[in-house]
């Protein structure tokens, strides 16, 4: 994954009714309109949709597919924040909480949003090397004709050194965030 995205803003857009030569997509600034317009005889069918992109959103790199079941997918990575030691996303936090008396870290805080998903559908690892951090979240929206349309979360980030990995902690808060905790190394 680059390392200059962390996540990514997805969104369908049921258009079942339309051919992909239907559907005009144009982004000005963080604003995603939609416009599909099918005419069969006498009978039009018009949509217009608008989608608004987060700040972290890279407008220049949106992305989109339709489906074979008629769903419109757009989908734009998520800039990281440039200093990753304090990190702070509509998507996502990590923080160093300290020890009020000396200072010294006592264990790195992270929060991912995984708001929809249940714990049988996230998975969080650190790489063999102990350097980036990986929390997937993945299920099943819709099933329609047969086909399968999943949902993804993906955030990847660096860890910094000085906390222990292997003794990292997991839990699910009910306001959908996931707090993983690396507590820091003994000195």
């Amino acid at each position: 994954m680059d390392e200059d995205f962390n996540s990514y803003f997805c969104e369908s857009v049921r258009l079942q009714d339309f051919r992909p030569e239907d559907i005009q997509i144009c982004i000005d600034g963080r604003l995603i309109r939609i416009h599909a317009k099918r005419q069969l005889g006498e009978d039009l069918t018009e949509v217009r949709r608008t989608l608004c992109l987060p700040r972290e959103a890279d407008n220049q790199n949106v992305k989109s597919r339709f489906s074979r079941d008629g769903w419109l997918i757009v989908r734009a990575p998520l800039r990281a924040p440039e200093d990753r030691h304090s990190t702070q996303t509509s998507l996502s936090t990590m923080e160093t909480i300290r020890d009020p008396e000396t200072g010294q870290p006592r264990f790195l805080l992270i929060r991912v949003s995984v708001r929809d998903f249940g714990v049988e559908d996230i998975s969080a690892s650190v790489t063999q090397d102990g350097a980036r951090l990986l929390v997937r979240a993945k299920r099943l929206d819709w099933q329609l004709d047969g086909r399968r349309l999943h949902r993804y979360v993906k955030f990847e980030a660096p860890l910094p050194m000085g906390f222990n990995s292997s003794r990292m902690t997991t839990n699910l808060k009910q306001d959908g965030w996931l707090e993983l905790r690396l507590p820091a190394e003994r000195r």
